[in-house]
């Protein structure tokens, strides 16, 4: 806020916080999006792998393997298991232990290998864009404003960073700052 004259700050505190906010939002929709991408390269492949495995007919594992992955990812995150009622409505299957994959256990741990892929991907990207956040910053230079004071006993100006001035230049400087803020409308 010390780059902004001293009657602007408040505006500029609304301006910065209401850029946080949005960008927050952006993000979130950002990040979901990386994760998506990141879960659907290898879920279909791993959830049919694990539910042929488990004794599931191809054609039944087929069809929840090709689940949407947004679907998948909120079951996941809402503790839902979008199998108990894809192969539940189905009837018995044979030489298949339906406790086991309609449990705790089971489809946790089959998409937690994508989700990590997906969770990878959202990371490196925050990563990366740390890192040019990082860069851009360091090629803006010292924006340091001179900050001057008046010492009461002579009316001279002080260069707080260490140097007295003339008093000429900054003086002037000073009074018309102070009749500006005197004459600017709160």
């Amino acid at each position: 806020m010390n780059s902004l004259p001293a009657t602007s700050r408040g505006s500029g505190a609304g301006m910065m916080t209401t850029f946080q906010n949005a960008a927050m939002v952006l993000s979130i929709g950002l990040f979901f999006s990386l994760m998506i991408v990141g879960l659907s390269s290898n879920l279909p492949d791993v959830m049919f792998s694990g539910l042929t495995e488990n004794g599931v007919p191809a054609d039944q594992a087929e069809t929840v393997a090709n689940l949407p992955t947004v679907g998948i990812l909120f079951a996941a995150f809402l503790g839902y298991n979008p199998i108990q009622e894809l192969l539940a409505g189905s009837g018995p299957l044979p030489g298949v232990d339906m406790d086991h994959l309609i449990g705790l256990d089971f489809f946790p741990h089959l998409i937690s290998e994508p989700f990590a892929d997906g969770l990878s991907a959202a990371f490196w990207f925050a990563v990366v864009g740390c890192v040019l956040g990082a860069i851009f910053s360091l090629f803006t230079g010292n924006r340091t404003p001179k900050v001057t004071a008046v010492d009461v006993s002579g009316g001279v100006p002080v260069d707080v960073s260490g140097g007295v001035s003339d008093g000429g230049e900054a003086a002037d400087q000073a009074q018309a700052d102070e009749a500006q803020a005197d004459q600017t409308p709160v």
